[in-house]
């Protein structure tokens, strides 16, 4: 393993290692463990004064450089995780307002899921109406919240507007062993409470425009597939234009799950991945006939297109992650730099945890790296093999065959319904 790849998992560590337990340690334990790693350091600095000459202290030192920059990025993984729990503390829906009505003024902030009695979406809170002096929206009060409303028939819009009267609780699940943790989603995806609307008073739309250019395109997309499309078609066509899945009908999504290919109309980083890669060709074809200046301009079309798309898409945690990871690819291809592959592997890990730290939570962030990684693995024993003297074919064969077998397993788990949550 590269040192900077081992730094990388360092700094991961960092972030998920805290988020494992159940509660804050004891403080006498924390400066316990405070007290062992200076009592460590002060041991290495020493040793390596002492045994700088000999063979085995220049192997200690190199090791303890090592160890020491993954200590470091340990230590900066913790602050990033303290910086974004601090955030979210600061939004954490205070026990006073749970299960009470609270009158407050929202803007829609996706596109609404309707059923034949209901309807949910995600809101931004703007602003408090019953709540005291100095309680405002992301300081002592949520600021994005998930509702539900059994009133099918007020038709809320992405981007409007409202005043509602609602009941607050914070995001949960049952407690049922392997049963979907709703308070990690919830903590993954940005989302401080859930709620619903009450039926008296009735909700009043204060915007009729649809505010954000973005939300209005994007209902302008929907609407436009649903009406040129027939119905269970434009569900799919929606579902892989702007990532929203609500109109899939119960029996698609039996068939769906039954063949193991859900996850095909969830947006991730395949579908992003593929945009870009479409627009790489068609620049780098057109890009032969135009001067120097304009092919350096033209590069960054593929990066835009996925950009565009992701904000299609609704700027979801995977899309936000698969862009993420192709700005790093950009920045490598714009700068000329040979680099291999882990070391891209390993920025883009940093880049992503760090701007994403709660990202961490979600089971997509694991299996994209997981994937990427054990895809790496798989091409570099192959480029071994393919170095390898004549007289080791069969050897080469073989183990490139066994490669081929391991990815077809890996993507066999990756297309199989428990699976599908990428």
């Amino acid at each position: 393993m590269q040192p900077r790849t081992f730094t990388a998992l360092a700094f991961v560590g960092g972030v998920a290692l805290p988020l494992t337990a159940t509660a804050m340690p004891a403080p006498w334990i924390l400066a316990g463990v405070l007290s062992l790693v200076a009592c460590g350091l002060v041991l290495c600095s020493r040793g390596v004064s002492i045994c700088r000459g000999s063979p085995v202290g220049q192997v200690f030192v190199r090791h303890a450089g090592l160890v020491g920059s993954a200590f470091a990025a340990f230590l900066a993984g913790n602050l990033f995780l303290a910086l974004a729990l601090s955030a979210r503390l600061d939004r954490a829906l205070s026990p006073e307002f749970v299960n009470t009505d609270v009158t407050l003024v929202i803007r829609v902030d996706s596109l609404p899921e309707r059923y034949d009695d209901r309807q949910r979406f995600e809101a931004r809170v703007l602003v408090c109406l019953s709540c005291r002096p100095g309680v405002v929206p992301g300081k002592g009060f949520p600021k994005r919240i998930r509702l539900s409303s059994r009133d099918a028939t007020v038709a809320f819009q992405d981007g409007e507007r409202w005043r509602v009267t609602l009941r607050l609780k914070p995001p949960g699940g049952f407690r049922n062993r392997g049963s979907f943790d709703g308070a990690r989603h919830a903590l993954a995806t940005d989302l401080d409470a859930v709620g619903h609307l009450r039926a008296e008073p009735a909700a009043v739309r204060l915007s009729t425009s649809r505010g954000r250019w973005l939300a209005r395109y994007r209902s302008a997309v929907h609407e436009r597939i649903g009406a040129v499309l027939p119905t269970e078609t434009a569900a799919l066509v929606t579902a892989l234009a702007i990532g929203h899945r609500a109109a899939i009908s119960s029996a698609w999504r039996d068939t769906l799950e039954a063949t193991g290919t859900s996850h095909l109309l969830a947006i991730s980083g395949l579908h992003v991945g593929m945009v870009y890669a479409w627009m790489l060709l068609l620049v780098r074809f057109v890009g032969k006939v135009l001067p120097r200046r304009g092919r350096v301009l033209l590069g960054l079309l593929p990066l835009l297109a996925a950009g565009v798309y992701c904000a299609l898409a609704g700027w979801s945690l995977s899309t936000q992650r698969a862009l993420l990871m192709l700005l790093v690819v950009q920045l490598l291809l714009s700068r000329r730099r040979k680099s291999d592959s882990w070391c891209a592997w390993s920025l883009a890990l940093v880049i992503v945890t760090a701007l994403q730290p709660l990202g961490v939570l979600s089971f997509g962030y694991a299996l994209s790296f997981g994937t990427v990684a054990l895809l790496i693995i798989l091409h570099q024993g192959g480029s071994q093999g393919r170095v390898q003297g004549h007289g080791q074919k069969r050897d080469r064969k073989r183990g490139m065959g066994a490669g081929s077998f391991l990815a077809r397993i890996w993507a066999g788990l990756r297309t199989h319904a428990w699976l599908s949550v990428l």
